[in-house]
């Protein structure tokens, strides 16, 4: 039985990551580090529907040379070499195959795929494209936490070429997370949808995690909780990151409170006042 494929989406800084190392903990779940390859070569697969062995020769260089690929520790032969296996007729199929080359590498069989990419959630109608009955698990957090998050990132010191790209002003991060905010409200009521808030994640984990295990119809495991112990970000990305390593931590909930100064706080109110009621955050 090939494992389904479900998304985990998310405004940038608002749990996405720790979520994935959470679901990637599940025996039954794998969840590679962020690369985002199975939306950028679309245009140039999605139409096909017969691959020659050609084409898939193409498609894992392709992919081999996509950003943030090189942290999956997968060849391009490992790649071809699933392909000839999967033979996919559909450009899921097609994609699922990269996802079941690095779970060889893991040696692991999962059930079901978790790809985390925090851009998808602005490509939601590309994805349905070949994917319309994908499961997708949205997380929220206070937008003034992630303003604050934004904004000590801008300052530091980071050496990284993955450097996050992220607004650096308080009412270009709060417009981005209106319109982030805007789409996971639009999906309330889709029953391939599923959302939970980054605050209920860090205070309620396993009430949290159950509710998300549900709808992917998977049984809950106490294992998601030891997710710091099995951290695979790539080593870079832990730049900014560093969090992730420790056991949840109610401390950093709602630090804009004490970190971020008052008049910061009142422009991205007024900026972001709906999306801040709808989720009651205000």
């Amino acid at each position: 039985m090939k494992p389904s494929l479900f998304f985990i989406l998310g405004n940038p800084r608002s749990g996405t990551s720790l979520l994935r190392l959470m679901l990637n903990s599940h025996p039954g779940i794998l969840a590679p580090p962020e690369c985002g390859f199975l939306l950028w070569l679309t245009d140039s697969y999605l139409s096909n529907t017969v691959y020659s062995e050609e084409s898939l020769l193409r498609f894992s260089k392709d992919v081999f040379n996509c950003r943030k690929f090189e942290t999956w520790g997968v060849s391009e032969r490992d790649i071809l070499n699933q392909l000839l296996i999967t033979r996919p007729c559909s450009y899921l199929e097609l994609a699922t195959s990269v996802y079941l080359a690095y779970a060889k590498k893991q040696k692991r069989s999962p059930s079901m795929i978790g790809d985390k990419n925090n851009h998808y959630i602005k490509e939601i109608e590309k994805i349905n494209k070949f994917h319309p009955n994908a499961k997708k698990i949205f997380i929220i957090r206070d937008g003034r936490d992630v303003a604050l998050s934004y904004l000590k990132i801008s300052q530091s010191d980071l050496e990284s070429k993955y450097r996050p790209q992220l607004p650096n002003t308080i009412e270009e991060i709060a417009t981005e997370w209106n319109s982030t905010s805007l789409i996971i409200h639009e999906h309330e009521h889709d029953r391939n949808s599923c959302i939970v808030t980054y605050e209920s994640l860090i205070q309620f984990p396993e009430k949290t995690l159950k509710k998300i295990c549900r709808h992917l119809n998977i049984s809950y495991s106490k294992k998601m909780l030891d997710f710091y112990t099995k951290n695979d970000e790539p080593t870079d990305f832990l730049q900014w990151k560093e969090k992730t390593k420790l056991p949840l931590d109610s401390s950093n909930l709602y630090k804009y409170e004490k970190e971020m100064t008052t008049k910061d706080i009142q422009r991205f109110e007024k900026r972001a006042v709906k999306y801040l009621k709808l989720f009651n955050y205000l």
